[in-house]
């Protein structure tokens, strides 16, 4: 078995009158909080690059979008993670809440340990472990961005039998623990598909190059009084018709338009997240059906 470790710390740029310092250095990170996170992974077979890669962007992007939304946190949107340190056996990151105008604030905030329990709750509710069955509460809704990090982070295991990622942090209030098998990791992963499944796109709003095929329509450009389409990736119903440009439905009438489907950019307007109107905003293609 290999053991792979990232120790990691979190921290922010640095600007100094008008040059910014990307990464900041070792001397620049002295003094600074004690927090740090410390992933392992226990692999029985060789990890594929782009799985770890995937894995740290997942545990990086969760914390920055984790620190944003998280109002006792308020750590503004330069907090980022940092690898800064790479040792024999293992790789070690290092994340400090570091800003010379920031520091006070930042060295009281846990963040490290608040982003360890939004971790641990969220995973055990995803792979049904103990006593988690419900979403866990102050858990934030979770969107696609923050389903695929989580799917993400734990793929380095899933893909792996038998191997586990432990996360290990050294926060303000004492030690972080949770490990992961692979196992474990596959079953949070089939339930972060599903939930992935479950988020609907709102049917509201501009939607571009989709599908249109026309059920109905008046052979007149001063009227759409009875015209309908249908645009089956928002509605298998066929819905009311309107124009920006009368010029768009005259270009889509100069053949018969019941033997083509049209790519258009439109606009959905919807009573009770249903549509009733699309606005045909632009014409790009046709084709024959």
């Amino acid at each position: 078995m290999n053991d792979s470790g990232f120790l990691l710390y979190s921290q922010k740029k640095l600007v100094y009158n008008n040059n910014m310092q990307i990464e900041p250095s070792p001397a620049d990170l002295s003094g600074v909080g004690n927090e740090r996170l410390t992933i392992t992974i226990q692999n029985q077979r060789p990890v594929e690059l782009i799985d770890l890669t995937k894995s740290l962007f997942g545990v990086a992007d969760e914390y920055r979008r984790y620190t944003q939304r998280n109002p006792e946190i308020n750590a503004g949107e330069d907090l980022r993670l940092y690898v800064r340190e790479l040792r024999a056996g293992s790789l070690i990151a290092d994340l400090m809440p570091y800003a010379p105008l920031a520091l006070p604030l930042l060295n009281d905030v846990n963040t490290i340990s608040q982003f360890c329990g939004f971790l641990s709750s969220t995973y055990d509710y995803f792979i049904g472990r103990g006593v988690q069955t419900s979403m866990p509460v102050p858990l934030p809704i979770l969107d696609k961005p923050d389903l695929q990090n989580l799917h993400d982070i734990v793929n380095v295991v899933a893909k792996d039998s038998g191997s586990n990622i432990v996360f290990e942090g050294n926060t303000f209030n004492g030690p972080v623990f949770m490990r992961i098998s692979s196992m474990e990791a596959n079953a949070a992963q089939n339930n972060i598909d599903r939930a992935v499944k479950a988020i609907k796109e709102p049917a509201y709003g501009t939607k571009e190059k989709v599908a249109l095929h026309l059920y109905q329509t008046r052979n007149s450009l001063d009227s759409n009084v009875g015209d309908r389409g249908i645009i089956e990736s928002i509605s298998p119903n066929h819905i009311k018709i309107d124009f920006l440009d009368n010029s768009i439905k005259g270009e889509m009438l100069m053949d018969d338009p019941y033997k083509y489907y049209f790519i258009v950019d439109v606009a959905v307007e919807t009573v009770n997240n249903k549509p009733i109107l699309y606005k045909i905003l632009r014409l790009h293609d046709k084709d024959i059906k």
